[in-house]
């Protein structure tokens, strides 16, 4: 011990960063000194004695970065302050393994803290997703500040010293900034996974899963999720950011495949398609047995290659005449650049500045909004079928201003052949509107009929179903909602295939319209398998009987679909209830939803009814 203070004791010349003012952060400049010569047992003690025999070199940059280097890192720099204050010396980068932060005073250690992100979050000194320590000054008073570092992913060691008041404000804008790129990519992410649902195209779900995994890597890898996501597991924290990464680019493959047709591509783009998606793959699972540095460096290649691959993807899209290739293009031309630059900082070929440290959230931002444009032309596509119509009643309101203008010439210059021609032009106006008319009742019937089936609609039902809860509240009349779902309708798919499908529910649909009569009742296809009907003014027995009715209608006509005779049946859920004042039409569909699961639960082909005021009868 009396070794060590004398160490400690001994006077090295190192010129003080000095902390006055309030112009935070004071970064140390070229007042601090590194070395890396030390072994892996060398301690405080050795440090000290190394550093006093001198040697070490001096830091000429904000930043300094070594790129991935396994071996111990020694730091030191002196600090001295006019007055009394606590300082925060802050190494701006989560992702190192260890950190031993020693503050010595004279022949006095003053303060020891031993952090990393190998160590659970809760014994960090100070909160934060970066490493903060308290550093207590007095008047006057020359501390020394010595500190250790390891990793064995990429070493960088951004130093700032900070006041409390002045780091607060900082991390509060920071993490603004940082919510408002996670509010981005979950408000994407959702969107797009509600599509998915409502369509069943999977390209709204690959591109849902590839936002997530590219976001909670961004967030990894600024520490975010270690500190609000999983404090207490260090294990998971270590491999968390190359498992999204490799993630990222798999889902990002997938996409790539089903958004820009990847299989009338080629081979060539074909055998891309599969590398990167199994490269992902294989990261992601690796990252849990190999060793973080070798996880960190195969998870830049694999990140490098999956971004330049995809980027080629788009540009193949854009050659073979696809508009959601230009999209794609340029929205990977702009991650290409932010990762691009952030990749060489971690590799330390370039210096870590504002711009490259925030390449990534600024890149993946616009990205993932230019995609969703690219995403939302392609839904603009499938409605390209409804303006054939808008045109044809275009072109025959052209025709009935010709016929128009022409009966208006005919008046001028008529005799008696006025009457004949005036009968002639009003027969032709009279075609033109009625086909105008026919036109414009085929694009109205068009929004409301689906395509499959040929009964009414989501859409259709959707508003049918407001009107008549706020009719039936209106005149405090009872309400029923029919949901039923073609039981096992996944095994008929994989065992028939699709086309039979598609005639089970069509067939399906037949049956309904058979049974269902009533000018005031709507038949509607709720989405897939499942098909919903709204009854007005019915009690619960009748609606009982009706869904009885519905059951073994379907049930004794079994469906003949590419010659083979397939036996159908549904599960019936009913809701039923008088709506009251406030109360939201939700009520009933959960009532109808509560119904038709109880009905599945219940082994299927049954009806079940469930009441508003929480009475269930079930039939």
């Amino acid at each position: 011990m009396a070794v060590l203070c004398w160490l400690i004791s001994v006077n090295v010349s190192a010129s003080p960063v000095v902390i006055a003012g309030d112009n935070f952060p004071i970064s140390p400049g070229t007042q601090w000194y590194y070395t890396s010569r030390l072994d892996e047992t060398a301690r405080l003690r050795e440090a000290l004695d190394d550093f006093r025999q001198g040697g070490w070199t001096q830091v000429n940059e904000d930043t300094p970065n070594f790129g991935i280097n396994p071996r111990p890192f020694w730091f030191t720099f002196d600090v001295v302050s006019p007055v009394d204050q606590t300082i925060l010396v802050e190494i701006a980068y989560a992702l190192l393994d260890g950190i031993d932060f020693y503050v010595v005073d004279r022949d006095t250690i003053k303060q020891t803290y031993i952090t990393g992100d190998h160590y659970y979050f809760s014994e960090r000194p100070v909160y934060n997703r970066n490493f903060l320590f308290p550093v207590p000054l007095e008047a006057g008073q020359t501390l020394r500040v010595m500190f250790r570092v390891q990793t064995d992913g990429s070493l960088q060691v951004p130093l700032n010293i900070w006041n409390r008041t002045a780091h607060e404000k900082a991390n509060q804008d920071l993490l603004t900034l940082h919510t408002f790129f996670a509010a981005i990519m979950i408000t994407i992410a959702i969107y797009n996974l509600m599509l998915f649902i409502s369509s069943r195209d999977p390209v709204f779900f690959y591109y849902a899963a590839y936002v997530c995994c590219l976001a909670m890597t961004q967030l990894a890898l600024r520490g975010y999720s270690y500190q609000f996501l999983w404090q207490e597991s260090p294990f998971w924290n270590e491999r968390s950011l190359m498992f999204f990464a490799g993630m990222a680019v798999s889902l990002g493959a997938l996409f790539a495949r089903y958004f820009l047709m990847l299989r009338e591509a080629g081979r060539l783009v074909q055998s891309g398609f599969y590398f990167i998606l199994v490269a992902g793959l294989i990261q992601s699972l690796l990252s849990f047995v190999i060793p973080y540095s070798i996880s960190v460096v195969t998870g830049i290649l694999t990140a490098a290659a999956g971004c330049v691959v995809m980027f080629l993807f788009g540009l193949n899209g854009w050659k073979r005449g696809l508009k959601a290739g230009k999209f794609y293009t340029f929205a990977w031309t702009v991650f290409l650049i932010g990762m691009f630059v952030a990749l060489m900082a971690k590799l330390g070929l370039l210096p870590r500045t504002n711009l490259i440290e925030y390449g990534p959230e600024l890149g993946a931002a616009i990205e993932v909004i230019l995609l969703s444009f690219a995403v939302a032309d392609r839904m603009n596509e499938e409605r390209r079928q409804r303006l054939i119509a808008q045109e044809e009643a275009l072109i025959n309101e052209i025709k009935l201003r010709e016929v128009q203008e022409r009966a208006l010439e005919m008046q001028n210059d008529a005799n008696q052949r006025l009457e004949e021609n005036v009968r002639t032009r009003t027969l032709e106006l009279q075609s033109a509107l009625e086909e105008l008319s026919a036109a414009n009742a085929k694009l109205k019937m068009l929004n409301t009929i689906d395509g499959l089936t040929q009964v009414r609609n989501r859409r259709h039902f959707d508003e049918t179903l407001a009107v008549e809860w706020s009719r039936a509240k209106r005149n405090r009349e009872s309400l029923v909602l029919i949901l039923l779902d073609a039981d096992h309708f996944k095994n008929i798919n994989d065992t028939y295939g699709h086309l039979a499908g598609d005639e089970c529910l069509k067939s399906l649909a037949r049956v309904l319209e058979n049974q269902i009569k009533r000018p005031t009742d709507c038949i509607a296809r709720y989405g897939g398998e499942e098909f919903a009907i709204i009854l007005a003014d019915t009690d619960e027995e009748g609606a009982i009987q009706v869904g009885e009715r519905l059951r073994k209608a379907v049930a004794a006509k079994p469906v003949d679909a590419e010659g083979v005779s397939i036996e159908l049946t549904i599960s019936v859920g009913i809701g039923y209830g008088i709506p009251q004042a406030g109360e939201p039409v939700e009520r009933l569909l959960g009532a109808a939803d509560k119904a038709l699961y109880k009905a599945k639960q219940g082994g299927r082909n049954q009806v079940a009814l469930v009441n508003l005021e929480e009475k269930p009868l079930s039939a």
